[in-house]
């Protein structure tokens, strides 16, 4: 596994300053941590400039069914606030949520809710749950 320096998606790249940490193995209930960094956001040739905070903390262990396989996964329950400048606009997003994350898949499960605001008003609202499909292994 190991921590996240940048992640690409659609014409996107997004480069941490410090990597975001991986949780703390082997997970216990009740374990808690926190990370903070800026990160340099690039979409096609605009540069945008952002920082990150988020804790988050070990609620339990659950089975968690994702594919045709079940899997023995810490929930993790967290809260990350990023704020970027755009074009001269504050904006912030607060995602909240748990994820489900197995030592033999990584993260099984994820269901979050992210808020955006745009200089403090709120803009939009977006629920999701994703749900490993299949794992190659080999």
């Amino acid at each position: 596994m190991g921590a996240l320096w940048k992640w690409t998606a659609d014409g996107m790249e997004c480069i941490y300053e410090n990597p975001l940490p991986e949780p703390p193995y082997p997970l216990t209930r009740g374990e808690r941590w926190r990370y903070e960094s800026n990160y340099t956001l690039r979409a096609g040739e605009t540069v945008y400039y952002g920082n990150i905070a988020g804790e988050e903390e070990v609620k339990g262990f659950e089975d968690i069914m994702a594919g045709d396989n079940r899997y023995f996964c810490a929930k993790v329950e967290y809260k990350s606030v990023e704020y970027l400048l755009i074009d001269g606009r504050n904006m912030t997003m607060i995602t909240t949520g748990y994820y489900w994350i197995s030592s033999e898949a990584g993260t099984v499960k994820q269901e979050t809710t992210t808020s955006y605001y745009v200089d403090g008003i709120l803009t939009s609202r977006e629920t999701r749950t994703l749900i490993l499909r299949s794992i190659r292994k080999g």
